[in-house]
């Protein structure tokens, strides 16, 4: 147990990284574009070179089977990405990260769609908390939400979210008693088909070594937290990883403290003491949001 909550912890550490890296790309070339394929192109080289040692008939057979969870994987999983570096450009990474933890929420309002249940009254509670953490996060200072960052992070979180169930469902057909390697597995190659998509594009983005290294950064960090955060579901389960890896929104806060101490600019807007008071304030009170949600969906089943 206290091993998959380390990992959840170290998930929402190197998630709120991969933030501030992918923001710092972003302002450097401009281009959410860009990022979204020449990291894609980064961790689908990885994966080629990882899957040899996770790949099972099972993996085989499983996405022969279910290839039509694969393509929806890809292509919420790609317009998801795009959603979450366009909201960059409006959202300061502290602020977007925690605005992420809505996904919960999203996530399992579809599963209720899906299954015809209604929120009981813990869940009701935390989707209260949950909406005035957003606006909280909103005023805690800097610009105030551009409706274009408001309608990317929808987008974000409601993609992110079909990225999660789709990716469920193929490690369900996978797993033998295993679900760690199944879900390492289905994320390789998830990952591998990805990177192969993204290479027609390389001219279109006009491609370079060093905006290739620029990116490795961000995907390095991403794909790493792919993994433990799926290791972490395995040990720990969905919902208490889910609850756990909340705290990349505090981290966020802090890790955005000391860009501004350090003088990152192109990563975090300068402002005042008091605004990052305010804006932890939200960050808890997204946790806590999600905490009620979640043990809301223990108690509801």
């Amino acid at each position: 147990m206290s091993f998959g909550v380390s990992l959840a912890v170290a998930t929402a550490l190197m998630q709120s990284l991969s933030y501030l890296a992918s923001g710092a790309f972003i302002k450097k070339h401009q281009s959410a574009f860009k990022l979204l394929i020449v990291s894609q192109l980064f961790m689908g080289a990885c994966s080629v070179v990882l899957l040899p040692f996770f790949l099972s008939q099972d993996v085989v057979e499983a996405l022969r089977g279910g290839w039509y969870f694969l393509i929806v994987w890809i292509t919420m999983f790609c317009l998801g990405q795009t959603g979450f570096f366009i909201a960059q450009k409006y959202i300061e990474p502290s602020r977007l990260a925690s605005l992420l933890g809505l996904k919960i929420i999203v996530l399992s309002a579809l599963w209720m769609i899906f299954n015809g249940k209604m929120l009981n009254l813990l869940q009701f509670a935390g989707v209260i908390l949950g909406v005035a953490a957003a606006f909280a996060m909103n005023w805690s200072g800097g610009k105030q939400l551009h409706r274009k960052g408001i309608a990317a992070l929808a987008m974000t979180l409601v993609c992110y979210s079909l990225t999660d169930l789709s990716e469920t469902a193929m490690v369900n057909m996978v797993d033998r008693g295993n679900v760690v390697k199944a879900g390492i597995s289905i994320t390789l190659c998830c990952y591998t088909v990805l990177g192969i998509c993204s290479l027609p594009f390389v001219k279109k983005v006009r491609w370079n070594f060093a905006m290739q290294m620029d990116s490795c950064a961000f995907a390095v960090i991403w794909l790493l937290s792919q993994m433990t955060l799926l290791i972490c579901f395995g040990i720990l389960g969905p919902v208490f990883g889910n609850v756990v890896q909340s705290s990349r929104g505090l981290f966020s806060v802090l890790l955005g403290v000391l860009a501004c101490r350090f003088g990152m600019s192109q990563v975090e807007n300068k402002i005042s003491s008091g605004m990052w008071f305010r804006r932890g304030f939200a960050a808890l009170l997204m946790l806590i949001s999600i905490v009620c949600f979640s043990f809301g969906k223990i108690i509801g089943g």
